[in-house]
């Protein structure tokens, strides 16, 4: 299991298409999200795997609005999780 933070940056200007990142709770790039006034980033939670995540972090929009209402989450490989940076999408 790896100890993930997940941040949505749909409000922030990140110039990556995805508005979900994942990362590890003491990833030196959370310290921009850290400080911004309005921003806020989540607690640490415990996962076997990123498509685990996907899948619980998606499960509300795929039900309300099939595969095309997930959000696409990138995650970096601080995370634990993958090993470079990766896109998962629907």
């Amino acid at each position: 299991m790896s100890s993930i933070v997940f941040i949505n940056t749909d409000n922030l200007n990140t110039g990556r298409d995805e508005a979900v990142e994942v990362h590890a709770p003491d990833c030196q790039h959370l310290a921009r999200y850290r400080s911004h006034p309005f921003f806020d980033v989540g607690r640490p939670e415990a996962w076997d795997s990123a498509q685990a995540f996907f899948d619980d972090y998606n499960a509300d929009f795929i039900a309300e609005d099939g595969p095309a209402g997930a959000w696409d989450i990138r995650f970096f490989a601080c995370s634990g999780l993958v090993s470079k940076s990766t896109v998962i999408t629907a």
